[in-house]
């Protein structure tokens, strides 16, 4: 921002001569300069005038130099004005960090020069149009901040921001009504006595237990636990609380803490209901032991019963939780990651229209914003149930599992073979149970290495998750432990649901072997046909879109687009996606160009391959994560039916396992939603360059 008027100088000095020399100086510059010889007065006429400079000399009569500089600073309608800190006085250098701690953006000792000091003046106004310009930057962004906030309020849990300074909320989205009974100012009022009250005495303490490990997280580790907190209604309501880093200071501590809450009343009377159950059983124990002994064997079938009913209910319980996972994950894919996408392509297409330099920076700013929340909901989705589990087995899985490891300096081998079989709600559970056991070993053994090992024996899958760390002792998962959601005794109990059991080899500095063992079950019949597709080598593996996209072709590429639109007909493209919006903006980037056109869109694979034998298009648009038959499935049909048909892979993932299925199944390229707004049509072009 470049100046249109007139800067303003407060010159604050008690010698008349001295201050009457430096107004000159500041005059014959150009400057408009006001005068104080008291500290009293400078602090009227900052309040009245808003001086953008402030040039203050420390030894005042009344109030000291200092003294005036930290009031300024810490008034928040005036704290961005701008102090040269000058004295004759105060020249040692600890006087001088004594002035800059209290808030002088420079410190200059008498003598000084004029220039000097002409040029220390400039600087500071030079910065201080900087930070206006800044100031004026966020109030443009309002209203791409309300965009934002209308994605995090059509999420299914609640969501907020709490900020460690203040002790109250910065942010509540529209689901906390729901699920406290407050509405949102009420919450943005509450404080951090005020929470303390909502949280049930018995579990306050094991609240701000859990809350001291909040500076010790690391960006992305999640901070998570129960408790009960009260309704507006005054009822108790169980919840589970995640929390992550969102801001941290200039040293790295946490200030600011991003949370979701979630409703679990039902799940814990559940549990209640069953504890109950067990107590009940245990007392009818003790009455039978006194009865006739012709009833033991009634009594005891009556418990046999009881105890079948309760692992069932465990059962459902734990295949409930691994339901919620995989809907919450779908809607954070199929909702919110797609919405993050369609917002990146229509940012995409605002660039190429002409605009100037200031909102073409936020365009590229707010287009930062949405990929870093489109790489948070990808996070998300992985954590939650990971689409690479469905989409290719769970072989794959648990190597790009390892790969995910290996980022948190936890290098885990994996001995698996890669055509094993396994049925989908059984692959969950074995998922997430090795997981949560290479979890432990990174905070617990005290070593970077760890090995899973997967094989058949005598129709049992067996899997071994061992390291060479400290070893556990034989408290270690019992059904106390608080070290993980997974604990030992639960992987346990879900094993012996399936049929099968756990076993565990450790010793105190010769590291743990936890070994588990279930009947093999095949996977679901789309996934054998799946695994048992030929891999095509009908085509050569195209180079990726970056070796052949550059700025500097794009221009070039359109040229050439509309000679061939003179010469040849245009290439034939069928979209096949089932998100509406992504297929529209896909179309309203295909359609600048002539050489260009979209003869068709499907919604499911199936309904693509049935579109592209009636279209014959010449280039297939796929998407690979769709219900029904997959974009992988989809491709091995065309590459069979129709193998001179070129096929794009498309994905919101950027997931190279999942690449490399389409690659293999016979798509010649393979693009990210977020970049096909770039890309695509240079990769159509590359595409219809090569040999068939």
């Amino acid at each position: 921002m470049t100046s249109s008027f007139q800067h303003i100088i407060l010159n604050v000095d008690d010698h008349e001569g001295l201050r009457y020399a430096k107004t000159k100086i500041f005059e014959r510059a150009g400057y408009r300069v006001l005068e104080a010889g008291t500290g009293i007065d400078a602090l009227k006429l900052v309040n009245q005038e808003r001086p953008h400079l402030v040039l203050l000399d420390v030894g005042l009569p009344d109030i000291n130099g200092l003294e005036v500089c930290r009031q300024i600073k810490t008034n928040a309608s005036t704290a961005q004005i701008m102090v040269l800190q000058v004295s004759a006085t105060c020249v040692r250098p600890e006087e001088r960090v004594m002035g800059l701690a209290g808030g002088a953006d420079v410190y200059l000792t008498e003598p000084v020069e004029s220039a000097e000091l002409l040029g220390a003046a400039k600087a500071l106004l030079r910065l201080y149009e900087r930070d206006e310009e800044t100031r004026v930057l966020v109030k443009e962004l309002t209203e791409r901040e309300r965009f934002v906030k209308s994605l995090v309020d059509a999420m299914p849990s609640t969501v907020f921001i709490y900020d460690l300074l203040t002790h109250r909320n910065l942010f509540a989205n529209a689901k906390s009504d729901a699920l406290l009974g407050y509405t949102l100012e009420e919450l943005l009022l509450v404080d951090q006595e005020a929470l303390k009250a909502m949280v049930h005495q018995k579990d306050l303490p094991h609240v701000l237990d859990s809350l001291t490990g909040l500076p010790h997280l690391r960006d992305g580790e999640v901070l998570e636990f129960e408790c009960r907190v009260q309704h507006h209604s005054l009822e108790w309501h169980w919840v589970t609380l995640r929390n992550v880093v969102f801001a941290r200071d200039v040293e790295g501590r946490p200030i600011q803490i991003l949370g979701t809450v979630q409703d679990i009343t039902e799940r814990k009377q559940n549990e209640l209901a069953r504890i109950e159950g067990e107590q009940a059983v245990y007392r009818a124990e003790q009455r039978w032991t006194v009865t006739l002994e012709h009833k033991v064997t009634e009594r005891t079938h009556e418990l046999l019963y009881s105890q079948t009913r309760l692992r069932a209910l465990a059962s459902e319980l734990t295949l409930t939780e691994q339901r919620e996972r995989q809907r919450i994950a779908k809607e954070l894919h199929d909702y919110l990651a797609q919405l993050l996408v369609v917002g990146q392509m229509k940012l995409n297409q605002a660039k190429r229209e002409k605009m100037t330099p200031r909102l073409l920076g936020l365009t590229q700013e707010l287009e930062g914003v949405l990929s870093k929340a489109l790489t948070y909901a990808r996070s998300l989705v992985a954590e939650l149930h990971p689409p690479i589990l469905r989409e290719l087995g769970f072989a794959v899985a648990i190597k790009w599992l390892a790969d995910q490891l290996s980022q948190q300096e936890l290098i885990v081998a994996v001995d698996c073979d890669a055509a094993l079989a396994v049925r989908e709600d059984q692959a969950v559970l074995l998922f997430h149970s090795v997981r949560e056991l290479l979890i432990n070993v990174s905070k617990h053994s005290g070593t970077a290495h760890a090995r899973v090992s997967v094989w058949l024996e005598d129709g049992m899958l067996h899997l071994c998750v061992s390291d060479d760390g400290a070893g556990i002792n034989s408290a270690y998962g019992s059904a106390t432990d608080k070290a993980t959601k997974f604990g030992l005794f639960s992987i346990r109990e879900r094993m012996e649901d399936l049929g099968g059991r756990m076993s565990v080899v450790s010793a105190p500095g010769q590291g743990t072997k936890v070994t588990l063992v279930v009947p093999h079950e095949e996977m679901s019949l789309e996934q054998a046909n799946f695994q048992r597709a030929p891999e095509s080598k009908l085509r050569q593996v195209s180079p990726a879109p970056s070796e052949f996209h550059t700025a500097e072709n794009g221009d070039a590429l359109r040229g050439l687009s509309s000679q061939n639109a003179s010469k040849t007909s245009p290439t034939r493209v069928l979209l096949v996606d089932d998100h509406t919006m992504v297929r529209q903006g896909l179309r309203k980037v295909l359609e600048e160009y002539t050489d260009m056109e979209v003869v068709g869109e499907a919604t499911d694979g199936e309904q693509g391959v049935t579109l592209a034998k009636s279209l014959t298009p010449d280039v297939v648009i796929m998407d690979v994560n769709m219900p029904g038959v997959s974009g992988i499935a989809a491709t091995h049909q065309l590459m069979r039916e129709l193998p001179h048909t070129i096929v794009i892979g498309l994905s919101v993932d950027n997931n190279k396992e999942v690449e490399k299925a389409m690659r293999d199944a016979g798509a010649i390229s393979f693009l990210t939603k977020d970049a096909a707004i770039e890309q695509l049509y240079e990769t159509i072009l590359q595409a219809l360059r090569l040999p068939t």
